[in-house]
């Protein structure tokens, strides 16, 4: 029965960590996501 608290446990974490990188003070890992994403957007522009 542990591994299902577990399991729950990180589900909740990973959404944390998502909804800050969103909303709140973004991780580094946030940040980085977000400059992908527009560093994609940005390339496509200049491409077409």
């Amino acid at each position: 029965m542990g591994k299902p608290s577990d399991e729950k446990k990180s589900k909740i974490e990973t959404d944390d960590a998502w909804n800050r990188a969103l909303y709140g003070s973004p991780t580094i890992g946030g940040l980085v996501v977000v400059g992908i994403i527009v560093l994609v957007i940005i390339i496509n522009i200049f491409k077409n």
